[in-house]
């Protein structure tokens, strides 16, 4: 009987430490790949930039970003807060709304967001592209 319990507690063991291993290191489930570790903007000696610079993004977002008619007509003001991943590659993804506002906003401005692709130069750390989360604030004001 003694025997049994000893050997229970040590495949309970070995299971919690499988299972700890297993936090450290997340598998993506479908292609059996570790994830790639998503940085805050905290750790990052080099922010990602906008290619072009911040002009150059003021220009894509007036260029791209198309009041919705109804907000319009409705009076509907307001700062979408878009939170995405800048990628290595300079891509973009993992979008999200933080701060919604109205459901027509938060789908412009999410649109306007996921068509920045390739057009990101990456955050470095130690002089090595990182995959960096990064907030984005699109305001949407009458006139």
């Amino acid at each position: 009987m003694k025997q049994i319990i000893i050997t229970m507690l040590l495949l309970l063991a070995i299971t919690i430490a499988n299972a700890q291993d297993k936090e450290k290191a997340p598998q993506d489930a479908e292609k059996g790949e570790q994830k790639i570790e998503i940085f805050d903007d905290c750790f990052r000696d080099e922010i990602p930039q906008f290619k072009g610079g911040n002009k150059a993004l003021r220009e894509y977002i007036e260029k791209n970003l198309h009041y919705p008619e109804v907000a319009q007509e409705n009076g509907i003001e307001g700062r979408v807060l878009i939170n995405f991943v800048v990628e290595k590659n300079g891509c973009v993804d993992s979008f999200k709304v933080i701060q919604p506002v109205d459901p027509r906003l938060d789908a412009e401005a999410l649109r306007v967001v996921k068509g920045m692709q390739k057009k990101w130069t990456a955050a470095r750390v130690r002089g090595e592209p990182i995959r960096i989360r990064f907030t984005m604030p699109i305001t949407f004001q009458l006139e």
